[in-house]
């Protein structure tokens, strides 16, 4: 996968197997903060596209019907 912040100026690649890329482009243009807000838009951005797709998953066992 391979995510952006909403700027574009902070890129994130990670693997389903754990293996992340973090790169930035345009550091004079941020404070510390706008920085820090950049980096966690795009890390939700890239957790939510690993989150199973909600067909895929299935209900808790608690929650599933018998064939009755």
């Amino acid at each position: 996968m391979d995510v952006y912040s909403p700027d574009r100026s902070v890129r994130i690649a990670a693997s389903r197997r754990g293996d992340i890329a973090v790169e930035v482009d345009g550091l004079h243009r941020h404070t510390d903060d706008s920085l820090a807000r950049q980096v966690r838009a795009a890390a939700r951005v890239a957790l939510a596209a690993l989150q199973p797709q909600a067909r895929d998953v299935e209900p808790p066992l608690h929650e599933q019907r018998s064939g009755w």
